[in-house]
């Protein structure tokens, strides 16, 4: 997959109960699910995501990515209509370290919602 063009779509959502403990509520954030956003910075009892990514190889092991989203965090379903959602954006180099497994290092750049930015390494795709 390396050698062409990709397209990447991911739809997550998670739940939990009002009685739950804090930290075990869904939060958003961190290099894996909502780049840009300080993983924990938004926690609730209900949590959705959509995010996409494009890569695309340059040359030799050398590729770009750009992707977003749009997450929110909600105490219930109707907050999701009422509550402002976040966005996020970004870009990133890729490096192929394993041909073989397309395993590649990422360096990724997003800024998100109220001007928040993020800087990530880290190895393999974030989905």
């Amino acid at each position: 997959t390396w050698k062409k063009l990709e397209w990447a779509l991911r739809g997550y959502a998670d739940a939990t109960t009002d009685s739950s403990p804090y930290f075990d509520l869904p939060i958003l954030g961190g290099d894996a699910l909502t780049r840009g956003i300080y993983a924990g910075r938004f926690r609730d009892v209900l949590m959705a995501t959509g995010q996409y990514e494009i890569r695309h190889p340059l040359f030799w092991r050398i590729g770009i990515a750009v992707f977003g989203g749009v997450s929110s965090v909600a105490s219930e379903a109707t907050s999701f209509v009422q509550d402002p959602w976040k966005f996020n954006q970004g870009v990133g180099l890729r490096f192929l370290i394993d041909k073989m497994n397309d395993m590649s290092l990422r360096l990724d750049y997003a800024l998100a919602s109220d001007s928040q930015t993020g800087f990530y390494v880290a190895f393999g795709e974030s989905f």
